[in-house]
């Protein structure tokens, strides 16, 4: 029969929109697991979870979204201009 091992990840954020790789403290807890599933679970109503590529100027990009769409053309032409 399969075990549940609950775990709690808890970080602190540096400002009110920002990006956190959690990839090696999920990765940490499921050393040495065979299988299995892994469920993450977020206890703050304005939190999001994301599975996304975290190379570089993903999470900057990822940000820009939610600052809307004239903020992304600004920022993509400040960008191009560099």
């Amino acid at each position: 029969m399969p075990a549940t091992i609950p775990a709690i990840i808890e970080l602190q954020t540096q400002s009110a929109k920002e990006v956190v790789d959690i990839t090696a403290r999920v990765e940490a807890l499921l050393d040495g697991t065979k299988g299995g599933s892994c469920l993450l679970y977020l206890r703050h109503t304005t939190a999001g979870l994301m599975v996304v590529t975290f190379e570089t100027g993903v999470p900057e990009e990822v940000l820009m979204e939610f600052e809307g769409p004239r903020r992304r053309q600004i920022e993509m032409r400040l960008l191009a201009e560099a």
